[in-house]
């Protein structure tokens, strides 16, 4: 049996943890810059996407190469340690070549001839 203190202590111990989690959500919602709608297509397919499939095709591999003969393909902790290794070497590799990727030519200037905003227009006084 629990007595009425112990349910309004139990709401209120809820009602401050919500007004948290509200408050954790808007403040890093406020704190951080949005991303337009380009530059995570960019993200996305330069970075993501390859990084996934490396991930993808390293587990698989992992899990072939330290399968037990005649057990089922589970992960055990040797497994485990493996590949969250190689996951983390994938991680580092992308991130320490990720300045060889040409970067995108977006929000550069054009020279568009006979604009006042080109490059060969000169300003006389």
């Amino acid at each position: 049996t629990t007595s009425m203190v112990t349910i309004l202590l139990r709401c209120g111990v809820y009602f401050i943890k919500i007004l948290a989690v509200i408050t954790v959500f808007m403040w890093v919602r406020w704190s951080l810059p949005r991303f337009r709608y380009d530059q995570l297509m960019n993200l996305s397919w330069r970075a993501l996407v390859p990084i996934s499939m490396c991930i993808m095709l390293a587990s698989a591999w992992v899990m072939y190469y330290f399968h037990e003969a005649g057990g089922r393909m589970t992960i055990n902790g040797k497994q485990a340690i493996v590949l969250l290794g190689v996951n983390a070497a994938l991680v580092a590799v992308f991130a320490g070549f990720g300045w060889l990727m040409p970067t995108p030519k977006i929000n550069r200037r054009i020279n568009i001839p006979g604009s006042r905003f080109g490059n060969d227009v000169t300003v006389s006084a």
